[in-house]
Order: C-alpha cells, then sequence, then structure tokens
C-alpha cells in the first residue's frame, strides 16, 4: 500500500477511532444519563449534592436534614402551621403531610 493512501485510510478512520474510545461502558464518565455522577443520579434531588440541595415548594421536608421550630411566639410565627429549618432557611410546611407551603427567608430575618 502507497503512503498517500494508508495516510488517506487513517484520516478516514480516525474520526470512528475517536468516537469508539468516548463511547465507555456509560460508567464514570456520565455521558449515559445526562453528565450526572452515578453516585448523584441516586440521590433526591437527583444530579445535586446533599449539602446543595434546597427544597422548593411542593417538596416535603422529610427529604432534608431539617430541625423543628417550636417556638411560635419567638419568631411570630402561626400556630396553624408547622415550622422547619433546613440549613439558615424556614420553611412552613402543612402539618399532617409535611408537604413545604411557602419558604419563609433566612433565620437571621426572623430574629430581628
Amino acid at each position: 500500500m502507497k503512503t498517500p493512501l494508508k495516510a488517506a485510510l487513517i484520516l478516514a478512520l480516525l474520526p470512528m477511532m475517536a468516537g469508539a474510545s468516548f463511547a465507555g461502558n456509560g460508567k464514570g464518565n456520565g455521558v449515559g444519563n445526562g453528565g450526572c455522577p452515578p453516585g448523584l443520579a441516586k440521590k433526591n434531588p437527583p444530579c445535586v449534592p446533599p449539602g446543595l440541595a434546597k427544597p422548593k415548594e411542593g417538596d416535603y421536608v422529610h427529604d432534608y436534614d431539617y430541625r423543628p421550630i417550636t417556638d411560635y411566639d419567638r419568631y411570630r410565627l402561626d400556630p396553624e402551621y408547622s415550622y422547619y429549618r433546613v440549613g439558615e432557611m424556614i420553611y412552613r410546611a402543612d402539618p399532617t403531610t409535611f408537604q413545604i407551603l411557602e419558604i419563609i427567608g433566612l433565620m437571621d430575618e426572623l430574629l430581628r
């Protein structure tokens, strides 16, 4: 085989070889699940590191690391609802379903 023909053949096969090297088995490269590492794909919420997960309205409090607030008078809160602290944020939740109804705000703001 002549050298220019070999070079042309290699250049023609190069894109296929490059694609094959990225295909892999789907483990560890995040290609098969939208770029999310396998360990984070199993978390709730998916693909968000646990320290960065923040509840939003409609979520359930029991999915997060929370602390209940029971001193309603100190924070001027309505005792009809349940209140929970997740990190520095305060959330109002339904007392029976634990579904988040409202994001109250930062703990510092309640203490003012």
